[in-house]
């Protein structure tokens, strides 16, 4: 195994972190020992590292005698890095945007991932997971705590949103701890989490069903109004499509959106028969991409 030139002073390293990049470096330790743990790492594994940073987190993932294929955006990390993980270490190293990703740094099957996402693409990264999941095993991610809030919702919680029942049709998660500002340099302003991933859906099925995506979003648009009044808005729906619904669906057309859970959309999606091609209905534009 290659010599890893350790420990760096993060702190007063003289490479600063760049707000455009959405860099905080992690420097607890006690923290950064804790992500790792959350893993359910064996000797051998490989672990794919969004955004590696100083190597906080990759020289904690040699120590637990893992490989790490390691992703950095930032130029001027990656000169530090390739110091201190020279070549002959169990760290493979790239230059590279995960949202752009060259061939030879496409993840490898059966790998885990680890990353403290940029707040500012935290959703594009998960997507981007979701694309992959047939190569992950699991992920631990850090994101702000109200984005995981949202993430994790079940029906009935205020937090719940159109991202929430995005999220769940894709992957299960589990909040595992916080992070304070004070562990990174510099601190955020807000507090984050971390969660576990398992990249099967807490909702089955659901992912697949055509224009699911345009209904949750719509009935989302105004939380506070039942759904009734958030599909009325949709504007292109017939007489006889409000008569379906009122047969099939009159029960949740009283409800708000955030009382309803997956199998409620679908039943919505299903009665509506949005066109499987478009993702809509009848010529209406292509949903944008849940946010909310």
């Amino acid at each position: 195994m290659g010599k890893i030139i350790r420990p760096v002073d993060l702190a007063k390293s003289k490479l600063r972190a760049r707000r455009f990049l959405s860099q905080n470096f992690l420097t607890d330790g006690s923290i950064g020992d804790r992500l790792v743990a959350a893993l359910p790492l064996r000797p051998g594994d490989v672990v794919y590292e969004i955004g590696a940073g100083k190597g906080f987190l990759t020289e904690r993932l040699v120590e637990a005698g893992v490989t790490v294929w390691a992703i950095e955006k930032d130029r001027r990390l990656i000169g530090m890095l390739r110091k201190k993980f020279p070549s002959g270490s169990p760290v493979r190293l790239f230059h590279a945007d995960v949202l752009d990703l060259p061939d030879d740094a496409q993840p490898p099957n059966g790998c885990w991932l680890l990353g403290n996402l940029p707040f500012g693409i935290g959703h594009a990264i998960l997507e981007w997971v979701f694309l992959h999941r047939q190569k992950f095993r699991g992920a631990v991610v850090t994101l702000q705590r109200e984005v995981i809030h949202r993430l994790l919702a079940r029906p009935g919680d205020s937090e719940r949103s159109a991202v929430s029942v995005w999220f769940q049709a894709r992957a299960s998660g589990t909040r595992l701890f916080d992070i304070p500002p004070r562990a990174f340099v510099p601190p955020p302003r807000v507090t984050s989490s971390v969660m576990y991933v398992d990249l099967v859906p807490a909702t089955p099925g659901v992912e697949s069903v055509p224009g699911i995506d345009y209904i949750v979003e719509r009935a989302f648009a105004q939380k506070r109004k039942v759904l009734a009044n958030n599909l009325r808005a949709m504007g292109h729906l017939t007489a006889d499509d409000w008569a379906r619904l009122q047969s099939e669906c009159a029960d949740l057309l009283r409800k708000r959106a955030e009382e309803l859970d997956a199998q409620d959309f679908v039943r919505l999606a299903t009665t509506l028969a949005l066109d499987p091609a478009a993702n809509t209905r009848r010529g209406q534009p292509p949903t944008r991409r849940i946010r909310g």
